[in-house]
């Protein structure tokens, strides 16, 4: 399954995504949205886990503050 991540400050990368959502499973893929017009972040990000891994996930990261930013985090299905 896919988690759907908003809210990221510019400049993290697709590794600081990884290692947010690392401790609560196994991550298969972690990408940012890159602009590349812009040189910068878009700002939102996906990650691939398992389903049980996903919704330990958005049960801790979601409203959750990450470098002053209030993440919001839900399955990629759910949109």
């Amino acid at each position: 399954m896919k988690l759907h991540v908003e809210h990221l400050p510019l400049y993290v990368t697709s590794e600081d995504l990884r290692k947010l959502c690392s401790p609560f499973g196994e991550v298969l893929a972690a990408t940012v949205m890159f602009d590349w017009s812009k040189q910068r972040s878009r700002g939102y990000g996906l990650v691939s886990m398992s389903e049980d891994d996903c919704h330990k996930a958005i049960k801790s990261l979601n409203g959750g503050m990450y470098n002053l930013n209030k993440l919001k985090v839900q399955l990629l299905n759910a949109l």
